[in-house]
C-alpha cells in the first residue's frame, strides 16, 4: 500500500513507514494540515524502495512492521546514503518506551524517537525541529 495525497510545490516531502493503518492515517492527517507533502508505505522494504525514488525531507519510521523492520530499513537507507552522500532525518515511531529501546533506535541509524501513541505536541515539536535545521 502506498497513499499519495495532493502535493504542494516547495512543501516538505516526508515519508510515514507504519504498518498500522490508523496510526498511518492520523500520522498523514497531521502532518498534510500543516501543509507538508506525505509518501506513506506500510512496511520497511517499500520505504527502502521509494527513499530511493524521492528526496524525503524526514521519515517518519516504525520499528515494528511485517517483511523487513524499521531498523533494518534505517540501517539499508543509511548505507544507500554513504553512496549518495545525502543525509535524511528518520524518526523512529515506537509503542515501545523503555531507554534501551530508544538506544536501540540510534544505534540503527535513527536520529530521534517519538512513541506511541501520538502526543500532537510533541509530534509537531520534533518535526518542526528537524524540518527548520
Amino acid at each position: 500500500m502506498i497513499i499519495l495525497g495532493e502535493w504542494l510545490l516547495n512543501s516538505p516531502l516526508i515519508l510515514v513507514v507504519e504498518d498500522n493503518v490508523s496510526n498511518l492515517v492520523l500520522a498523514t492527517r497531521l502532518l498534510e494540515k500543516q501543509g507538508w507533502n506525505v509518501l506513506s508505505v506500510d512496511n520497511g522494504e517499500k520505504a527502502v524502495e521509494i527513499y530511493q525514488q524521492h528526496d524525503f525531507h524526514a521519515i517518519l519510521m516504525d520499528v515494528q512492521m511485517p517483511i523487513m523492520d524499521g531498523y533494518q530499513a534505517t540501517r539499508k537507507i543509511r548505507e544507500i546514503e554513504k553512496t549518495t552522500g545525502r543525509r535524511t532525518t528518520i524518526i523512529a515511531l515506537t509503542a515501545f518506551a523503555m531507554r534501551s529501546d530508544r538506544e536501540k533506535c540510534l544505534e540503527a541509524g535513527m536520529d530521534d524517537y517519538l512513541t506511541k501513541p501520538i502526543i500532537v505536541d510533541d509530534f509537531f515539536s520534533k518535526m518542526k525541529h528537524y524540518l527548520e535545521s
